[in-house]
């Protein structure tokens, strides 16, 4: 993911997560992450890569307002 020379300087933070399914189990192509902003109730969606699970979403701090989660969940 390239988020630019300017990421640096404006504070931007990149959060990395893995979505490990169940043991014999394949990650469904349908799978979303849904990134709840608790500041502002901003609610974002993310898709993992389908081979690893891996899913890597841009942040600006500060960061305890953000919770990755199901809709509705707060």
């Amino acid at each position: 993911m390239d988020l630019g020379a300017d990421a640096e300087s404006e504070g931007l933070t990149v959060l990395k997560g893995y979505i490990i399914p169940a043991p014999g189990e394949s990650l469904p192509p349908s799978t979303i992450l849904y990134v709840t902003d608790k500041s502002t109730g901003e609610v974002k969606t993310y898709k993992p890569r389908q081979r690893d699970g891996v899913c890597v979403w841009p942040s600006s701090p500060p960061m305890p307002g953000i919770q990755p989660g199901l809709p509705g969940e707060r």
